[in-house]
């Protein structure tokens, strides 16, 4: 059994996952530069989730509220003020307040950026007030997004840890009997195989094909539109730390085997839809792709997989392409075409033996990443991309002793630099476009491309990146085009890692935006 690769079952559909529409994020972009600020906060709520303002008056002051799983967001539109309020917590005479508020000043320096939590007549609030002419929409994006996602993760852990209360009951609706029981059966299914599958490995001592199974197993479980509660914040932390290279490889297998062994011994049936339900959205999670994207992704994976594909060890590349598209569909809210196509996949290559498994995946993988990006879709000016996404998570799995390692052949690297030289040809090529958040800025090749990050968004601006002769006396800065304020100040580490990747030397000094900064290999600093 244990050379056939797990099995995969398409999962329930969430009644209450927004669509996204990519045009109304144009044309917020387009309302703000003509100074309709109104108007551009009112396309970045559509762009989010269209439902949330079907029947209102869009001319004067807006109002919404909706729940995000268990909190509330309340958001304000008027011709002055952007107000986004979100109370979701009570404190109460059980409650530990000494920790509770040590956590909260916490998480006000980090993770958040944008938005704050106060406390209020003993109920903890996010809270966002931005003037209307002030409302660019990545910052706005970003602001919302931030609300909802914490908002959503805090009121579970808090009051497990805590015994603070919910401010309101959320509102959420059970499964049906005949959708418990398919989660119920999917759960069992990958306890089952999980835990069989460790137990082998563990004997083997393949400690690469051990983390292989843990992560497909959380991906699998995470991957249900309808896990919510403590479960899914528990679930989500551990994927965090599975993929997260700083921390040591053998630390997070073990830490991650411990929560899957702990979590399928205390789950019951009960418990388990106590965490799995029907909940309404005020924002998707996951980020939104396209296909440019989703091949970014996977190209960023290939030279990886593509090295136990070529040699036919079929056992390793079945589970690492099974583990890269469970990945996708974990990180990225897919179009749904590509999406059911890739479940297909899944579902085609789980339980086959992993030679079958193996071919089914790469075909598919191979279709993706060679189709044209522009099929069936217009080329949208949105590419979002996040630090936690598998692009920026590299060499993960550590190869075990089961693998012969070599070096890839000759021609496969020449290969590779082949096409990476097509691609720069390709980008320099391109005509630059307005700066738009989904835009994945194609400069002239004489050009450096700098990230910065706002959010799940990304964006590219060009550099300046010709190297000067080296002169007696003071260094002349080199000059970088306009960039936000904001973004550099978020930035810096992701500026500084795409300066290294263009061989711009250490303690080279850049001007951006008349602002001038050292470059120091894994920072800049600003002089």
């Amino acid at each position: 059994m244990f050379n056939r690769l797990p099995k995969y079952r398409i999962p329930l559909k969430s009644s209450g996952e927004p669509a996204v529409d990519v045009k109304y994020w144009n044309d917020a972009y387009h309302d703000f530069e003509n100074g309709n600020y109104q108007g551009a906060v009112v396309n970045v709520i559509n762009y989010i989730n269209a439902n949330l303002l079907k029947g209102k008056e869009q001319s004067d002051k807006i109002e919404i509220s909706h729940s995000q799983g268990s909190a509330k967001i309340n958001l304000t539109i008027d011709n002055r003020h952007l107000k986004i309020h979100a109370p979701f917590l009570r404190i109460n005479n059980e409650t530990n307040k000494v920790a509770l508020m040590r956590k909260v000043s916490e998480i006000n320096f980090y993770p958040l950026t944008l938005v704050q939590i106060i406390s209020k007549n003993d109920i903890l609030w996010f809270q966002f007030n931005c003037p209307v002419d002030l409302c660019q929409p990545n910052k706005i994006y970003d602001a919302i997004r931030e609300i909802c996602v914490y908002a959503d993760d805090y009121d579970d852990e808090f009051i497990d840890k805590y015994n603070a209360q919910f401010y309101e009951e959320p509102e959420i609706k059970s499964l049906s009997a005949n959708e418990k029981k398919e989660v119920w059966e999917h759960f069992q299914e990958i306890k089952s195989e999980c835990e069989q599958a460790l137990a082998y490995f563990e004997q083997k001592r393949w400690a690469g094909s051990e983390w292989d199974m843990v992560t497909s197993s959380m991906l699998n479980l995470a991957n249900i539109p309808c896990m919510e509660g403590i479960m899914r914040s528990d679930l989500e932390e551990h994927i965090y730390l599975m993929y997260n290279g700083q921390v040591d490889f053998n630390e997070r297998l073990k830490k991650g085997k411990n929560f899957l062994k702990n979590m399928f011994k205390e789950t019951t049936e009960e418990s388990l839809f106590n965490s799995v339900y029907h909940a309404e959205k005020f924002i998707s999670l996951r980020l939104r792709s396209s296909v440019q994207i989703i091949q970014k992704e996977l190209k960023a994976q290939q030279a990886r997989i593509w090295e136990y594909v070529e040699k036919d060890n079929h056992f390793i590349s079945a589970y690492l392409l099974q583990g890269t598209f469970l990945k996708l569909l974990y990180d990225f809210n897919v179009e749904q075409d590509q999406k059911e196509v890739i479940q297909q996949a899944l579902l085609d290559s789980g339980g086959q033996d992993v030679g079958t498994a193996s071919k089914i995946l790469s075909d598919l993988f191979l279709e993706i990443v060679n189709g044209d990006p522009d099929q069936n879709q217009s080329k949208s000016s949105f590419e979002a991309v996040e630090e936690t996404t598998s692009s920026n998570v590299e060499n993960l799995r550590e190869d075990d002793a089961q693998t012969n390692t070599e070096d890839q052949p000759k021609n496969k690297v020449e290969k590779q630099k082949e096409e990476k030289k097509k691609v720069k040809k390709a980008s320099s090529n391109e005509s630059e476009e307005t700066s738009l958040p989904s835009s994945k800025k194609k400069k002239k090749a004489d050009k450096t491309k700098v990230k910065k990050s706002a959010g799940d968004e990304g964006q590219e601006v060009s550099a300046n990146s010709s190297k000067k002769k080296k002169k007696k006396g003071k260094k002349k800065p080199q000059t970088v085009g306009s960039i936000d304020k904001e973004i550099i100040e978020k930035s810096k580490e992701l500026i500084a890692k795409q300066f290294k990747e263009d061989g711009i030397p250490k303690g080279e000094i850049i001007e951006i935006d008349g602002r001038k900064f050292r470059y120091i290999a894994i920072m800049i600093e600003e002089l």
